[in-house]
């Protein structure tokens, strides 16, 4: 009888899981897929509690367990162990705290086209605090079978490994692993490896992947993690200039100037760095947009919004980029309708206003089964609109 070649490597990272380990195992032995076609790699680093004890007790043919003889400080390295050690034809960075969905290599398995696909992507459930959300919903808004990376949009506003099955040849043959020498901004840099050499992504509506973060506590960051993550950013930045096709390495670049710089200091955690710390995060995206490889016609490309900001760090003035900040995350605002909606300053030094999309219901009407929406929509242009996604706020 021939041995079936596996599909899939599912490489699982452990470290001090015991509440959530048998659940995560669990979730793949028990697969509607024939455990044949597909392998567990289980690297544990050098857990404290009773997580090692607990994988051992699972006795399947399809499952490897390793652990580390010491404790690496991150799921970097455990990845890499991982990879070296998986022989499917996509693997999967599955964390010890998540569950998959019980038919979803089944359904990868049966979809026989995806798997032309170095990537296949679907839905990521998160849990918190009793609500349920769809996390990074535009990588599973649309089924999309075979696509060019570029012709997804926002595809690679998510570099985490939740949701996504990576070709391994592709991975192995372009030496592409997690880095180990940074605390922040693995997944980024890994994740932009994958992209640049990846030819064909294919994206599915099926839910892959949940994940329950109800025991998470985001509200003590601490500044030099803040200040640390942006000189990750900086150093992503220094990958992508290595990129030789330019539309990608536009991509990314656009992504590091408006998600991974802009959109972070619009937050109270930047809000609340002390003026010297604001100072050395301002300093850090001030040499990333005035790089000499950092077009003004690429900047142009950056939300309307962040107009403002995006001034006061070309004439170098710190007080007017925090003022901005602090105004647009929580001062007051006016909605002025002129030709176009803006949002106008009322209670701040500077002025400032800001465009924003703004939408009013003109009608809605159902019968026979179907419900007819007419929307007015302003500041936003019609070939923007790629989709329409209705959801329950119940």
């Amino acid at each position: 009888m021939l041995k079936k070649s596996k599909l899939f490597s599912i490489i699982v990272t452990t470290f001090n899981n015991e509440a959530s380990i048998r659940n995560t195992i669990d979730s793949i032995v028990n697969q509607t897929l024939d455990n044949n076609f597909y392998e567990i790699v289980v690297v544990d680093d050098c857990s404290t509690d009773n997580t090692w004890s607990i994988l051992q007790e699972y006795n399947h043919s399809n499952i490897s367990l390793y652990r580390l003889d010491n404790n690496t400080g991150g799921p970097s390295a455990p990845r890499n162990i991982g990879l070296k050690y998986a022989s499917g034809k996509y693997v999967y960075f599955h964390d010890g705290d998540d569950w998959l969905h019980p038919d979803i290599l089944k359904h990868i398995y049966d979809n026989k086209s995806w798997q032309k696909s170095d990537l296949i992507i679907g839905k990521v459930l998160k849990f918190k605090n009793g609500n349920t959300t769809i996390h990074a919903k535009f990588m599973s808004v649309n089924e999309r079978i075979n696509y060019q990376p570029l012709k997804i949009p926002y595809l690679f506003y998510y570099l985490g490994p939740a949701g996504k099955f990576i070709k391994t040849d592709l991975l192995k043959r372009n030496k592409i692993e997690f880095p180990t020498d940074s605390h922040f901004g693995e997944d980024k840099i890994f994740f932009m490896n994958v992209f640049r050499y990846a030819q064909k992504v294919t994206t599915t509506t099926k839910e892959v992947t949940f994940f329950d973060r109800s025991t998470d506590n985001h509200s003590i960051v601490r500044s030099t993690d803040f200040i640390e993550k942006r000189r990750s950013d900086y150093k992503l930045f220094e990958e992508i200039l290595s990129i030789k096709d330019k539309k990608i390495k536009e991509a990314f670049m656009l992504r590091v100037l408006e998600y991974d710089l802009l959109n972070n200091c619009n937050s109270h955690v930047f809000l609340k760095l002390s003026v010297e710390d604001k100072a050395k995060v301002f300093e850090i995206i001030k040499s990333i947009y005035t790089h000499k490889s950092v077009s003004k016609k690429l900047i142009k490309r950056i939300d309307s919004k962040y107009l403002e900001p995006i001034n006061a760090i070309f004439n170098d003035d710190l007080e007017k980029f925090i003022d901005f900040f602090r105004w647009y995350k929580t001062q007051a605002k006016l909605l002025k309708k002129g030709k176009k909606f803006e949002l106008i300053q009322t209670d701040y030094n500077n002025q400032f206003q800001v465009e924003v999309p703004y939408a009013s219901l003109l009608n809605l009407q159902a019968f026979n089964n179907r419900v007819i929406l007419q929307i007015n929509i302003f500041n936003v242009r019609e070939k923007q609109i790629k989709s329409v996604l209705i959801e329950s706020r119940n």
